[in-house]
């Protein structure tokens, strides 16, 4: 999809497992509560990403399962609301 079908708002999706180590990801930890991370490893076999993330004052690594990872940031991608969050340009994520 290129960047102008973007721009007329058309969703891209990618999978979670094409995701690389270094990038941004929106995804819930627990319940509803969203937060983002930096991606340090991918698991394909596992359908798992760990990630690292600021949860209050503390760094903290955790793995999170493809089925709790929403969307990755890109300056290129469709701007989405997530939470009470300011509009973030990304790319929504399937989990596969």
């Amino acid at each position: 999809m290129s960047i102008t079908q973007r721009k007329r708002g058309l969703q891209m999706r990618d999978k979670c497992s094409e995701l690389q180590c270094g990038e941004n990801i929106i995804f819930t930890l627990t319940g509803d509560h969203i937060m983002d991370g930096n991606v340090l490893a991918v698991n394909p076999k596992e359908h798992t990403v760990r990630v690292l993330h600021a949860n209050g004052h503390q760094i903290e690594q955790d793995t999170i399962p493809y089925t709790k990872i929403i969307a990755r940031y890109d300056s290129n991608g469709v701007p989405h609301k997530f939470g009470r969050a300011l509009p973030i340009p990304s790319v929504l994520l399937e989990a596969r």
